[in-house]
């Protein structure tokens, strides 16, 4: 028979790494959610969620850094606004690469918007481990202590129709946001 939290404990925290390579947030909730309520290990949770989103940016920001010659020759209306939006990035590569984490929907464009900027590799390399740490922090803590405060208040509930709940929220966003770009 199948069992939901058996599969959760086996397969959660490698689903919370590879769920963090992109945006990540409600991989890193659910992966907390379940580490706050004993399905899964919480330190195996916090570093595969940092590993996963640190090299998911190392990877858009290297992809954007050698395709900038390629996508940056192509006509844009208006080539000013560009060079702009790329000088902000460099002259407050701090506050930038920080803050794009917390900016849901925003980090994929936002780590090739800095790829394309002239910031360093390497400065761009510590500024990204300083940033997912602080992100993983936040959100798993998140996660961890939200969850048990909100299983707590419905004890009764099986920990697996939560995770269910928000796997089916996770494909109701991912549809809304495919429709709305569509569109």
């Amino acid at each position: 028979m199948f069992n939901i939290e058996s599969v959760i404990q086996q397969y959660g925290a490698v689903a919370v790494f590879f769920g963090t390579l992109l945006e990540g947030e409600v991989a890193l909730l659910t992966g907390a959610v379940a580490a706050g309520n004993g399905l899964l290990v919480p330190a195996h949770v916090f570093l595969l969620a940092w590993a996963g989103s640190f090299f998911g940016d190392q990877a858009s920001f290297h992809f954007a850094r050698h395709a900038k010659g390629f996508a940056l020759r192509r006509k844009t209306e208006r080539p000013e606004t560009v060079g702009n939006a790329l000088e902000k990035i460099e002259n407050n590569d701090i506050a930038y690469i920080l803050t794009l984490r917390f900016m849901v929907g925003c980090r994929t464009i936002g780590l090739f918007a800095a790829g394309f900027s002239s910031l360093r590799a390497w400065r761009f390399f510590y500024l990204s481990v300083l940033a997912t740490f602080i992100w993983t922090c936040t959100i798993f803590t998140v996660g961890y202590i939200g969850g048990k405060v909100v299983l707590q208040l419905f004890k009764d509930t099986p920990v697996a129709l939560f995770i269910v709940a928000g796997i089916a929220v996770v494909a109701l966003v991912w549809f809304l946001r495919a429709r709305f770009a569509k569109s």
